[in-house]
């Protein structure tokens, strides 16, 4: 009797362990794998609320990470070609919906000759062509190749040299837990013993998103800027030649990263609102510029639009020269996007009609790069 229990229980044991393993190798190839790192949380999910203070944006919709860790739809069998966006928030696109972000729009619109085309979102905001050096070297292994990659830069870059929104000094664990969201072994090494531990917490679908009243926080934004004394901004930026040396060359290790896979690599200027003829409408939905972490208190500095201006321009400028240096495949987006209030809702950050017309210029220029769509 006892030979027998203690073989029941032996073959108990080890259905057990089957049925563990086989839950085990399902939930890392068909939900996530908590021994990789992503760039959002796999099932990440937001309900992102304009509350009708966002210029030229009409609604919300749910943000939801997909088991890579990217928002979108995952690829179907057979999907061909395969694109990668990188870029920091003006790619995320936090406040659209997945279909009016300038990456679904411009894979909308490339159907009609790639009718199996997927694009993948890699957008994460705060993000600059460093971190996109790290992300390469980490999510690649466990996305699907992909055969183009796009990347729209310059903003964050100029942002964090000039400490614009940033904090004087950087921790260095910075740079990786801002490329990635979540880090390999942030929820131990078993799928499943991190899958129990969500529903644990309430993180499960039964609890729901969390939401982002994202229009009431730029509110506060642009009141603090309606709220800077004069003797707070500062009109001259003098861009130096050792920061965008290290932004071309980050471009540069970017694009031997991508070439190292076999795919093809597209570059894009950032796009912005400042201007010296900049309309009322526009200075109205403007906010940023202020040095450092904080926006409050009097002795807070600001950079003013013509400061911010020649920043930008600086990079969008060292883009410029990158590419023609060997005629590299590049958007020259700054001068393609007017800069008209109604393309953005803020200062670089498009609104639906500017995601619109971003996503129909890069379209043009990835077209001729896949084989099905040349004339």
């Amino acid at each position: 009797m006892l030979k027998k229990f203690g073989k029941d229980m032996g073959l108990l044991a080890a259905a057990l362990l089957v049925c563990f393993l086989v839950l085990e190798f399902a939930l890392r190839h068909f939900a996530f794998d908590p021994n990789h790192s992503y760039i959002r949380p796999p099932g990440w999910a937001y309900q992102v609320n304009s509350n009708g203070l966002l210029p030229h944006i009409e609604g919300g919709h749910l943000f939801l990470a997909n088991r890579l860790g990217i928002r979108g739809d995952l690829p179907g069998l057979g999907a061909a070609p395969r694109v990668a966006v990188l870029g920091g928030s003006t790619v995320e696109e936090w406040v659209l919906s997945d279909e009016e972000t300038w990456a679904q729009q411009m894979a909308a619109r490339l159907r009609d000759c790639a009718p199996d085309i997927w694009v993948a979102n890699l957008g994460k905001a705060g993000v600059n062509v460093r971190h996109h050096i790290l992300q390469m070297k980490e999510v690649l292994d466990y996305m699907p190749r992909f055969d183009i990659f796009v990347v729209l830069s310059g903003l964050n870059d100029f942002l964090y040299d000039y400490r614009i929104h940033h904090v004087q000094e950087t921790d260095p664990d910075w740079w990786r837990q801002q490329a990635l969201a979540y880090g390999a072994g942030d929820e131990g090494t078993l799928a499943s013993v991190a899958l129990v531990k969500r529903i644990w917490n309430g993180l499960g679908k039964g609890k729901g998103p969390l939401i982002s009243d994202f229009g009431t926080y730029q509110e506060t934004l642009r009141s603090a800027y309606r709220e800077v004394g004069a003797d707070q901004w500062v009109d001259r930026i003098d861009v130096s030649e050792t920061v965008l040396d290290v932004y071309t060359a980050s471009l540069r290790e970017l694009e031997g990263l991508a070439r190292d896979r076999g795919a093809r690599i597209v570059f894009a200027t950032q796009p912005f609102l400042w201007s010296s003829t900049m309309s009322q409408q526009a200075k109205d939905q403007i906010y940023a510029g202020f040095i450092g972490n904080t926006n409050q208190g009097p002795d807070v500095k600001w950079y003013t639009p013509r400061a911010l201006e020649t920043g930008l321009s600086a990079y969008n400028d060292a883009m410029r020269k990158f590419c023609a240096e060997a005629d590299r495949t590049c958007v020259d987006l700054a001068r393609m996007i007017r800069r008209e209030a109604g393309y953005f809702y803020d200062d670089f950050h498009f609104s639906e009609r500017g995601a619109a017309e971003v996503g129909r210029r890069v379209g043009n220029v990835v077209r001729p790069l896949i084989p099905e769509c040349r004339p």
